[in-house]
């Protein structure tokens, strides 16, 4: 009563099966429970390194679209002229002017990407940073993208890269900080 063990409550006998000179009960599930010991005479495995499969035919094929975007891409950037203001390349496109610019009045982080793209498949990589270090970053990234998707799907594996997903991340978070860092020198600058 009152939480106090009497002789004869189901916790006292509970104990008393888990405690016995027999093999209890609760001995026995936690037996059945445990994984058996490893032998001391077992060595170690040596370390496993983690290569990539062979590609999918649906993968090559996508490798090689995806170059084949590039190229377009890159075509595309060839074939518009660079506006000397250092944005605006995209409305020869028939995009509208950047909203953001026009509601805000200061350039948004993505402001002079077209140009930038116009300029470094010129080779004016010094304009096409000025304009947008990202952008210049993702033209010339873009060019070495298309020989590697093409070699890749050649061979059916990926190339010097074992996870294509985490270099991806990789690349969008680099180009995504040097916007961010062109984007604020560019409103130092400006102001």
């Amino acid at each position: 009563v009152g939480g106090q063990i009497t002789k004869n409550s189901p916790r006292e006998s509970h104990t008393k099966s888990c405690y016995s000179a027999a093999k209890p009960y609760c001995l026995k599930s936690v037996e059945q429970l445990m994984s058996p010991p490893i032998p001391q005479e077992r060595v170690p495995a040596e370390a496993i390194r983690l290569e990539p499969g062979p590609m999918r035919q649906s993968s090559r094929c996508g490798l090689m679209i995806f170059a084949v975007a590039l190229a377009g891409v890159l075509g595309i950037a060839r074939w518009l002229t660079p506006d000397d203001r250092g944005f605006g390349t995209h409305e020869q496109l028939g995009l509208p002017p950047c909203a953001f610019r026009a509601l805000v009045g200061i350039p948004c982080p993505s402001c002079g990407m077209t140009t930038s793209f116009a300029y470094a498949v010129r080779g004016r990589l010094l304009s096409a940073a000025w304009t947008n270090p990202g952008g210049c970053l993702l033209a010339i990234g873009a060019t070495g993208m298309i020989p590697w998707c093409l070699a890749s799907a050649a061979v059916g594996r990926t190339i010097w890269v074992r996870s294509p997903e985490r270099a991806a991340i990789m690349v969008v978070l680099i180009v995504l900080g040097i916007s961010l860092l062109g984007w604020a020198a560019r409103l130092i600058v400006e102001s």
